[in-house]
């Protein structure tokens, strides 16, 4: 998880503020994120997928997950299945 400290001075260690886990930091980014954006994790076996996917196309995993929606997109307004 991710913590706040504070201490007297720069010394390692000091009081714990606040502790939290890294789910529940995901999840209020997630909600802290205005109406205009979308915002997803991918984990298990379809991450694994995206990583090797995108490494195999020289591209970034987001840059992978862009074009595979907007291929989805274009299909899809296009009427055929």
């Amino acid at each position: 998880g991710v913590s706040l400290n504070q201490t007297a001075d720069n010394s390692a260690g000091g009081e714990d503020l606040l502790t939290i886990e890294l789910e529940e930091l995901r999840n209020l980014l997630i909600w802290a994120d205005d109406e205009g954006t979308v915002t997803t994790v991918f984990n298990g076996p379809m991450a694994n997928e995206i990583k090797k996917s995108a490494q195999e196309l020289a591209i970034t995993e987001e840059m992978f997950i862009w074009h595979a929606v907007k291929l989805f997109m274009e299909v899809g307004s296009s009427g055929q299945y």
